[in-house]
């Protein structure tokens, strides 16, 4: 904001009520002076009305300037709230974006580590069949007949519990049914036995099983 005023007189213009001496053409911002005083001091009225004072530039006090549209100041808050919330999309489309990234590598490093393991496990099995074919053959024939009688002990641990659910106080079901979950559990102990004689590696014995069948090693 300025009021510029230039003196147009030919010798020392002064303006009394406000304490300002000016030279010939000599330019003064009156807002220096602050706009209130200068509109209320009648000896610039009456300079610039004589032409002695020549406006050179006047903006427009703060007062008079036009307030803003209610209506655009609400498009202007639309307008602001549609970029924040789209700048939010984006911010929750690149973490979601990072985040399936970060799976794809967790998903690619466990298929290689994965891969590396059936390869190891190959190995062994090869290795063994190779210094005890007959072992391996009995080996497998034990494994596959442990994973039959579980089977059979599974479906008569169901029938008992079954059959105590029908009557509490049938001690020897109960008993019948500790004893079937004590030879599972020393069958699963015998099948992962089995399976790390032929390979320290393998973490499934039904993998082992399915390694040595593709293998045509028995």
């Amino acid at each position: 904001m300025a009021w510029i005023v230039q003196s147009m007189s030919e010798g020392p213009l002064c303006i009394t009520d406000v304490g300002i001496t000016m030279t010939k053409g000599q330019l003064r911002d009156l807002d220096m002076i602050g706009r209130d005083n200068a509109e209320r001091s009648n000896d610039i009225k009456v300079l610039i009305l004589k032409s002695f004072l020549r406006t050179v530039r006047k903006d427009a006090a703060p007062s008079t300037i036009a307030a803003p549209d209610p209506k655009i100041m609400e498009q202007l808050k639309a307008a602001s709230e549609m970029a924040s919330k789209a700048n939010e999309a984006l911010n929750a489309a690149n973490a979601n974006n990072i985040a399936l990234q970060q799976q794809l590598v967790e998903q690619k490093q466990k298929a290689e580590e994965a891969v590396d393991l059936a390869k190891l496990v190959l190995e062994e099995v090869r290795a063994f069949a190779k210094t005890d074919p007959l072992g391996v053959r009995t080996i497998k024939e034990a494994l596959e007949n442990i994973k039959l009688e579980k089977v059979q002990i599974v479906q008569q641990i169901s029938a008992a519990e079954a059959k105590v659910k029908e009557n509490v106080s049938d001690r020897e079901l109960k008993a019948h049914e500790q004893i079937l979950k004590a030879k599972e559990k020393k069958l699963d102990k015998n099948f992962k036995d089995l399976g790390q004689t032929v390979s320290k590696s393998s973490e499934s014995v039904d993998a082992l099983l399915d390694t040595l069948d593709k293998e045509g090693i028995f």
